[in-house]
């Protein structure tokens, strides 16, 4: 699937009265989901254990 495609799912998903903020923030949500799930699949993830470290 396309980043177009993908865009076009997310946006078809929401609510036909939904106005340019909310897709804004899906797209915004969506994408920067799927740029974690990249950087994971590179390994530059930071383990759960060094984040609950850090709290």
């Amino acid at each position: 699937m396309t980043t177009k495609d993908m865009a076009i799912q997310t946006i078809n998903r929401l609510p036909d009265n939904a106005d340019w903020a909310q897709i804004e923030e899906r797209i915004h949500f969506v994408a920067g989901l799927r740029k974690g799930l990249y950087e994971l699949d590179r390994g530059e993830g930071i383990s759960h254990n060094v984040v609950k470290a850090a709290i």
